[in-house]
């Protein structure tokens, strides 16, 4: 799997300036990524900033709230909030 650049210009319209390197992070939010609802969310960081939905199970993206969030590789078994 690709990840895209920090300096894409889909992702630099889309995500904070304090936002983690590509490398640094664990998750990032696909939320409208088929351009169905409007703009995508863009969030990426890491599963302990995200919001816990059910302990250990799911979480959601402190950007948009969705339950919209998928691990990099790498982290797949992390669990989002241990």
């Amino acid at each position: 799997m690709k990840l895209p650049s920090d300096r894409s210009e889909e992702f630099l319209d889309s995500t904070p300036p304090s936002a983690p390197t590509w490398a640094e992070c664990e998750c990032f939010c696909i939320r409208d990524y088929a351009g169905t609802w409007g703009a995508p969310c863009g969030w990426r960081g890491r599963w302990r900033d995200t919001i816990p939905v059910e302990a250990g199970r799911s979480a959601c993206c402190p950007r948009c709230g969705g339950a919209t969030l998928m691990a990099l590789p790498g982290h797949e078994n992390e669990p989002p909030h241990a």
